[in-house]
């Protein structure tokens, strides 16, 4: 009898352990930026997930160089919640290829979640294939009262094939992206960035990312900056 009452505590005690388990899950473990100017500021972003056992305390966001920041919603998720986490990577004076880590630290098992960042640095953005954007980075900065929400960029096509162009990452909350859908061979075809009304008084850097349709699949992400300066002022406004 004292041996089936012991087994019978025990048996409570790890499903008590298993049922209040937390759990952790992304959104996708790893973004590929693509094609990316020299000295900008390029973003994506992860979803963090809980699982419905129990809360998840994330204790630690940390990337594996001061060139890329991830700034975390929250920390504290209940079960089924879920935050967001944005990833800013400085392109600075890199050249080619780059990669970046991403390490979440919770309380879930396995304690940590890695992500990866990719993205190819270049130096001409006028000479990539088989697009060529202009401009590679899309500028809305305000100064005086004017009003000013919007920025066009074209995108020419120097390849004999027609190009389908797909929407990859863009902040939906901060602004509207008219993308061309295809770009014709041997065409140039225009898009448009409008800021969205809640943020015209905000200044920010962000990013948008979009992939083609030729054989490699290849990625572009154009900055977007807005920087809101008042007429004899020297400083930007916060």
């Amino acid at each position: 009898m004292k041996k089936m009452f012991i087994i019978l505590i025990v048996s409570i005690f790890i499903i008590g352990v298993v049922w209040g388990e937390s759990e952790i899950s992304v959104s996708a473990d790893d973004f590929n930026f693509g094609y990316a100017p020299q000295n900008a500021k390029v973003t994506c972003a992860f979803w963090i997930y809980a699982g419905d056992r129990d809360t998840l305390k994330i204790s630690r966001v940390k990337t594996s160089c001061g060139c890329t920041k991830a700034p975390l919603d929250k920390n504290v998720l209940n079960p089924g919640d879920s935050t967001y986490l944005e990833i800013v990577f400085s392109t600075r004076q890199y050249r080619g290829e780059s990669s970046r880590s991403i390490q979440i630290s919770s309380n879930a098992t396995p304690p940590t979640k890695e992500l990866k960042i990719k993205t190819n640095v270049q130096t001409q953005m006028d000479l990539t294939e088989p697009i060529v954007i202009n401009p590679y980075k899309v500028d809305i900065s305000k100064f005086g009262e004017k009003m000013r929400d919007k920025s066009k960029f074209s995108i020419e096509n120097k390849s004999d094939n027609d190009i389908e162009l797909t929407m990859v990452y863009y902040p939906e909350e901060y602004f509207d992206i008219d993308l061309p859908k295809v770009v014709k061979a041997g065409k140039t075809a225009e898009g448009k960035v409008q800021i969205k009304n809640e943020y015209q008084s905000e200044e920010f850097n962000k990013s948008f990312t979009f992939e083609l349709n030729d054989d490699n699949h290849s990625r572009f992400t154009v900055p977007v900056t807005r920087v809101i300066r008042q007429l004899g002022s020297t400083q930007a406004s916060k």
